[in-house]
């Protein structure tokens, strides 16, 4: 009766590490982002968030928080990639900028996070 239970002990882990494993896989990461974290670029005319999942586009968000401090939610456009986010950005002068976002994936998973990048270029 021993090896059974040895087994029976053996299974259930593994079904742990299985189910733990697939819910740490189905949130959205971050794969890539333009303006890329941390840089420093000239000027901005959009911010565009590539993820690891399709996501709901009509759930999903961005915000910009600017060097002042102000804070405004972006206009997420459609995109033809399913995991793909895109945002038009006004002039920006230069400073520090924060982009915040907020995805609901389709498997109905929420994902979110920041970065920010420098503008170091004239400004409007």
């Amino acid at each position: 009766m021993w090896p059974v239970t040895r087994v029976g002990a053996g299974l259930v882990s593994l079904l742990v590490l299985l189910g733990t494993r697939q819910d740490a896989l189905a949130h959205a990461v971050l794969l890539a982002a333009t303006p890329r974290p941390s840089d420093a670029v000239a000027e901005a005319t959009g911010v565009d968030l590539l993820f690891n999942s399709r996501l709901e586009p009509a759930f999903s968000q961005i915000w910009l928080a600017g060097p002042s401090g102000d804070r405004a939610r972006l206009h997420a456009a459609p995109s033809r990639a399913a995991n793909r986010l895109t945002a038009s950005l006004p002039p920006l002068v230069p400073g520090v900028y924060t982009v915040r976002w907020r995805v609901l994936t389709v498997d109905g998973h929420i994902g979110h996070g920041s970065f920010w990048f420098r503008i170091v270029g004239p400004g409007p």
